[in-house]
């Protein structure tokens, strides 16, 4: 009995194990990266500074470097190397996509390519078992083993998209930069997170129908349901709602008038099926290689911003069939963008008072956990949505103190409304309404706070006053718009 117990066990063994993997062919496969690349202050929105970070990247087909995107925006120089050691060629981003996650670089020196392979990658990504993680690291090619823990939807790095993810465990240390998932020779994924011995991947299926979207259309962006609903676990909200038979789908509570889904989607509405994949009462559907995921995969699920999917909906006692065109994931839909890339940061400076537009990326300035440390005011509006009336907030950030300013020294993080009767969504609507005096005066009104709902600043003084106030402080420019 002990003989048959000790040859299941090796049988299942060997089914659950993968193939050892051949170093070679992922010592020729795998490049690291330097980024150098511009950090900027969002606290002080003129200053900035230089950071260098290395990561890896792997060799695909069409002489390409993919890496992901984390580290590559403000870029200023990319090198690469090859072999993990030896000379450094210079690399130019072809294209990166935050929301996916996903950079290509390219290299113009035919050289650098030579003994260089491309590698396979795989649609079919483990539930169990073990997979191969590769990185260079200091002139070493390192091999860490990983256990898959779970296949789940979740947000990107820097992205509010939801799409499928692999989350694997390992005691490999300062991992999330891009090294290489293998599995029986094919590429899994790219690890693009670590927080413990919990890694996030980046599973190859994201991958292969960004880059094959990328081929077609270089803009081509993830798509996302852009419309907030409610989970129906509860049957007494179907029931009262008169669907028919058991508890399903998810309940559409609001639609942005912006949202492609206006106009197709209803508050109300019960969403039981997108493109055939029944919604269970949870929000999952059972995808049929990867087990239940929540539906908003199905926004990324062999799709991309454009194309479409059908809902089947039930509304007023019947089932629809409704067509919608999957929108693209913008930062700039959001009412506080999550972040801002490539660019430098938007300020203007009036008076001595410093103003700016709300954003995560100045929210950041708090810490890793900025939700927690950066001031309630602030915070609130990152659940807000975004109106046509007001696609943005702009927020007086604190003050540089001046006589010209005196009596408002305290004053800050306070979401402006109007300046001079005129609603404010962005920089350049607050230097508009600036050339709008009242009286001879500037009034700004702000949204409710702690500290004042108005301030009157003297028109006839500002501009002056203002020139003196950023050559006192070693300011270049007194505004900063895109």
């Amino acid at each position: 009995m002990m003989r048959l117990l000790l040859l299941v066990m090796g049988m299942v063994g060997a089914m659950s194990s993968p193939v050892a993997e051949d170093y070679s062919v992922w010592e020729d496969s795998i490049v690291v990266i330097e980024s150098n690349s511009v950090d900027f202050s969002y606290y002080e929105p003129w200053s900035a500074s230089s950071q260098t970070i290395s990561k890896n990247g792997v060799v695909v087909d069409g002489k390409r470097i993919l890496t992901t995107a984390d580290w590559m925006q403000n870029s200023t120089h990319v090198r690469v190397q090859k072999n993990g050691r030896g000379s450094w060629w210079n690399a130019h981003i072809e294209w990166v996509d935050y929301h996916a996650n996903l950079a290509v670089l390219g290299v113009d020196d035919d050289a650098f390519w030579q003994g260089l392979t491309g590698v396979p990658f795989t649609r079919e990504i483990p539930r169990h078992g073990h997979v191969q993680l590769f990185r260079q690291a200091s002139g070493n090619l390192e091999s860490w083993q990983a256990a898959v823990s779970k296949i789940f939807v979740a947000s990107s790095q820097r992205s509010f998209v939801r799409h499928m993810m692999l989350e694997l465990t390992s005691d490999v240390d300062s991992s999330g930069w891009s090294e290489v998932v293998v599995r029986n020779g094919d590429v899994v994924g790219l690890a693009a997170s670590q927080d413990g011995d919990r890694l996030l991947v980046i599973p190859a299926p994201v991958i292969l129908d960004v880059l094959a979207a990328k081929e077609l259309d270089p803009s081509a962006s993830l798509a996302y349901f852009d419309f907030v609903w409610q989970l129906t676990r509860n049957a007494a909200l179907t029931d009262y709602l008169e669907l028919e038979g058991p508890s399903r789908g998810v309940v559409v509570t609001k639609v942005r008038s912006d949202s492609a889904f206006a106009g197709v989607l209803e508050r109300r509405d019960i969403v039981v099926e997108i493109d055939g994949f029944t919604i269970d009462s949870d929000g999952d559907y059972e995808d049929p290689m990867y087990g239940h995921l929540s539906f908003r995969n199905l926004a990324t699920r062999d799709r991309v911003a454009g194309d479409r999917s059908v809902f089947k909906v039930w509304r007023d006692g019947g089932y629809l069939d409704l067509e919608v065109v999957l929108p693209a994931a913008r930062y700039d839909d959001e009412l506080v963008p999550d972040y801002v890339f490539d660019r430098s940061p938007e300020y203007m400076i009036v008076g001595g008072l410093i103003f700016q537009p709300l954003t995560t990326s100045y929210l950041r300035s708090w810490g890793k956990e900025w939700w927690k440390s950066a001031p309630y005011r602030m915070t609130y509006y990152t659940y807000e949505k975004a109106t046509a009336e007001r696609p943005h907030l702009v927020i007086l950030s604190h003050l540089l103190p001046d006589r010209f300013n005196l009596g408002y020294q305290e004053l800050a993080y306070m979401a402006l409304d109007k300046v001079n009767g005129r609603i404010i969504s962005s920089i350049r609507s607050l230097a508009d309404a600036l050339e709008h005096p009242q009286n001879g005066f500037h009034v700004f009104e702000f949204f409710p706070n702690n500290n004042t709902g108005k301030l009157v600043l003297d028109a006839t003084a500002l501009e002056q006053a203002t020139s003196r106030i950023t050559a006192n402080y070693g300011i270049p420019r007194p505004a900063v718009m895109h």
